[in-house]
């Protein structure tokens, strides 16, 4: 690892150098390679990106560096000071487009250059391209993963900050930090924290986001390598163990949804300087959520949940098939807490598909409007994703019940390739259908999670498509007769005899279905015909309510030409 550690520290000495002394700076940006100057030049020239004057000061610094002109800081300063005067004449070289945004751009109190009063802040996307920003975070990625495993801390993740710094306008220094996983953000607990720069420091920092009661225990040692910060976090780790157990199970704060009627644009500056300035939000503290500890929890052994939890935290897309009656729509909320690590209603959206729902339902598209004509209205979906992008830090889950009951392909559309796990980034984003040219580019954010639900037993819906069948995984629920479902109907107050009866009775009937060869397995009943009871009831009525209202339709729907079959059926689940 310390080759890793080296990298990114020479980095964060190279950046410190070049934020303290411009001259230092103006001498690397002569040997930028020079395609990558014209695809910077092509990035700030084009008039649909939207006119921002720091993207001109840029694209004029850049054409300097490009027809060998010198840069210095007097020249800088001089470009930014036509800019500020709006001088067309200097200007007459600009795509017209360009030249007329910024004649319309507006004046303000605030110099227009105030956030990159530093030079390098200036010059910072030369410096951080993409490769560069990829190979730090991955870099950042092994370091974090290598100290989870030495550190022996299995319930822990991590999060990184990287060279783009808060409001990526650049930063010397990079941090890692190690806090419990079902915390939700290291802003809710005390972390092991591993901060490089030109002076590197390991220790302990304490979240932003704990009570004002909560003791600050922030303590940082200077380090020179990646053996030195193992060996601080070592000292420190079980200090910090000790007073992230003592923080309560429910100290987990989330922000209010936004208002869907006004969803943050993502990818439209004003959007997020307009979401930056709003009051802060309404703290919720929501209890943690443990399956072993659920006493509602479906028919589902912990660890195969688990498997589940995880299986869904990798894909990102599962759909849940099996029988009528097995509990998917159940087992979907309870995967949904389980990523989650508590409950919490506002974060998950459900909705159904059917023969008619289409793309501008679920994402985009145009609608009457109330004054007469046609506008542009987003679907449930796309309004769901921006709630996701506003809240980075919180996971959003959309379960979609009957999922196959809709012309999939034609719902997602384009969207078809942005749900998949790897493609969920905005380096995939693409412009949606009815977007305009002003529109920003949309991408599927990577914290939402698709959860669909699907009836096998419904022989009248096509069969999911490969394209899409690839982009989610499959997991199979099965009809539930053994003795966690027995003992789940004793304990809600039926008597053992009747358990025993149905249970026995009802996996009889379920083998039958399966070896019909115009059945099969897809047509067995589920358990949760029978989870029906509530204590005081009279047990033989309800019992009789279930099989003549529920089971009998069934039975006669399945085998409508063969009447004394169903019958008998019926008679032994009576007995």
């Amino acid at each position: 690892m310390q080759t890793q550690f080296e990298y990114i520290q020479q980095l964060a000495e190279q950046y410190h150098t070049f934020a303290e002394d411009s001259a230092q700076l103006y001498p690397y940006l002569e040997q930028v390679d020079r395609a990558m100057l014209k695809n910077f030049e092509e990035k700030y020239a084009d008039p649909a990106r939207g006119f921002q004057p720091i993207n001109l000061l840029r694209l004029e610094c850049i054409q300097h560096l490009l027809n060998g002109k010198t840069l210095n800081d007097e020249v800088v300063e001089a470009i930014k000071q036509r800019i500020r005067q709006k001088n067309e004449s200097y200007f007459g070289h600009l795509d017209p487009k360009m030249l007329q945004a910024l004649q319309e751009y507006p004046l303000g109190k605030r110099d227009w250059f105030a956030n990159w009063r530093k030079t390098w802040h200036i010059f910072f996307p030369l410096l951080y391209p993409d490769k560069i920003r990829q190979t730090t975070r991955s870099t950042l990625a092994e370091i974090a993963t290598q100290l989870l495993k030495e550190l022996d801390l299995p319930d822990y993740t991590f999060h990184l900050a990287d060279f783009s710094g808060p409001l990526h306008l650049g930063s010397d220094t990079v941090s890692l930090s190690l806090y419990p996983a079902d915390r939700g953000g290291p802003q809710h607990t005390y972390q092991l924290f591993v901060k490089i720069s030109a002076v590197s420091g390991a220790g302990i920092a304490t979240g932003s986001k704990l009570s004002k009661t909560a003791s600050s225990e922030d303590q940082l040692l200077s380090i020179g390598t990646y053996e030195e910060a193992l060996r601080v976090l070592e000292k420190m780790k079980p200090k910090v163990l000790a007073l992230n157990e003592k923080l309560p199970a429910y100290d987990r704060i989330l922000p209010s949804p936004p208002d869907y009627k006004n969803p943050i644009a993502y990818g439209q500056p004003e959007a997020k300087r307009n979401l930056a300035v709003q009051e802060p939000p309404v703290a919720l503290f929501i209890p943690r959520y443990r399956y072993e500890d659920d006493p509602e929890r479906p028919f589902v052994a912990t660890e195969t949940f688990v498997r589940l939890v995880h299986l869904l935290k990798r894909k990102r897309n599962v759909i849940l098939q099996g029988p009528p009656g097995v509990g998917k729509t159940f087992l979907a909320s309870k995967l949904a807490y389980g990523l989650m690590g508590y409950k919490h209603q506002e974060q998950i959206q459900r909705l159904q598909f059917h023969q008619s729902y289409s793309y501008e339902d679920f994402v985009q598209g145009l609608r009457p409007a109330p004054s007469g004509g046609f506008e542009l209205r987003n679907g449930v979906f796309y309004q769901y994703c921006q709630l996701a992008h506003a809240h980075p830090d919180q996971a959003y889950f959309l379960i979609i019940d009957e999922i196959n009951r809709g012309n999939l392909s034609k719902i997602f559309g384009e969207l078809l390739q942005l749900i998949e796990a790897d493609k969920r980034a905005e380096n995939y984003a693409v412009r949606l259908t009815y977007g305009s040219e002003n529109d920003p580019a949309f991408f599927v954010p990577p914290n939402l999670y698709l959860i669909g639900t699907m009836n096998t037993a419904d022989r009248s819906l096509a069969i999911i498509d490969y394209a899409l069948r690839r982009r989610f995984a499959f997991i199979e629920v099965e009809p539930c007769f053994d003795e966690t479902f027995t003992d789940y109907l004793q304990q809600q107050g039926l008597t053992s005899g009747l358990v025993q009866h149905i249970a026995h009775q009802v996996q009889k009937l379920n083998e039958e279905i399966t070896r019909d060869p115009n059945l099969g397995k897809d047509f067995r009943l589920g358990h949760s015909y029978f989870c029906t009871y509530i204590p005081a009831m009279d047990e033989g009525q309800w019992y009789q309510d279930v099989l003549r209202y529920e089971i009998r339709p069934m039975l006669e729907e399945m085998w409508f030409d063969q009447p004394e079959r169903v019958e008998k059926a019926f008679q032994n689940l009576e007995k």
